[in-house]
């Protein structure tokens, strides 16, 4: 009986050959076929469509008449846009000097050849550009003057709120009479807690990894200090228990520390913790005039507490 033939596997992957060598010729082959087929000449069919944009006038649909673009109506719109939001006098600036310049532009377009050479389509519409933009900068640079007057008002506003404010916070720290003696060893223990030995045992007190009391205005405290002005004290004490808020906070930070933000309260705690700290040894010396009692002013980061 004829053995029956064995049917060759055409060329592709997956594939088995018998050598090396058959794989070899069989690559050789493929990239052959791929060079015959890729020098073919190949019919491509083209389908060119011209686009042609024509600018039609707008119309009303009552008159039929062409309306010519009124910068009038366009003004109030973005005036209002402008006028008492946050940045409306940069914005209204920037976009005063874009229209200026556009304006120009036109400007210079008209005179950079006789008038008479132009054709007079594009010399009304350059015309037109000027016009309209010469409209729009005086449009918004009173809409910058406006925002700006806004924003004086806005910033009168905030600067007055915000001083009543520290006032009531002096007053609900040190009481309606100021102790200088009390403001300065608040203000002294601040920074004593601010410093970086006593954040480092809150830490160590708190179980986190790192502890905070950010005095933003330290500058400004320090300052005042030193010129020992008793008011000035106060008002950036206020200021700091303003910022730092009542009770601190924790977070864990990028790298997955855990980190705690002190606030006025924690700060009010470790002075009554801390036996040696400047406001204790202050406080302890102010009770001496008492006549032996057991008696001590108002302590000031204590009120609220």
């Amino acid at each position: 009986m004829q053995e029956q033939e064995h049917q060759k596997r055409g060329r592709g992957r997956p594939g088995t050959y018998a050598s090396a060598a058959e794989r070899a010729r069989a690559w050789r082959q493929r990239q052959k076929d791929l060079i015959d087929q890729a020098q073919k000449p190949v019919v491509v069919e083209r389908v060119v469509e011209r686009v042609v944009e024509v600018k039609v006038p707008v119309q009303t649909k009552a008159t039929g008449k062409t309306v010519t673009p009124d910068p009038a109506t366009l003004i109030p719109i973005l005036k209002n846009r402008l006028v008492g939001s946050y940045g409306g006098e940069a914005e209204a600036k920037r976009l005063r000097i874009n229209c200026a310049r556009a304006a120009s532009t036109a400007q210079d377009l008209l005179s950079l050849v006789n008038a008479a050479l132009l054709p007079p389509a594009e010399r009304a519409f350059l015309e037109q550009v000027s016009r309209f933009f010469n409209a729009m900068n005086e449009g918004f640079e009173l809409a910058q003057r406006g925002a700006k007057r806004a924003k004086a008002k806005a910033d009168a506003e905030y600067k007055a709120k915000h001083k009543a404010l520290v006032e009531e916070t002096v007053r609900k720290t040190f009481g309606d009479t100021l102790n200088p003696e009390t403001v300065r060893a608040t203000a002294l223990a601040a920074l004593e807690f601010s410093s970086k030995e006593t954040r480092q045992a809150e830490a160590k007190r708190l179980g986190v990894d790192r502890a905070y009391f950010f005095i933003n205005r330290e500058y400004d405290l320090r300052a005042a200090l030193k010129r020992e002005n008793v008011q000035e004290i106060a008002r950036e004490l206020a200021e700091l228990r303003l910022d730092i808020a009542e009770r601190g906070r924790r977070w864990t930070d990028q790298r997955e520390e855990t980190c705690y933000s002190a606030g006025w309260l924690d700060f009010v705690g470790w002075t009554r913790l801390s036996a040696d700290s400047v406001f204790t040894r202050s406080q302890k010396k102010l009770s001496l005039p008492h006549g032996g009692r057991d008696e001590q002013p108002r302590i000031g980061p204590h009120s609220g507490a």
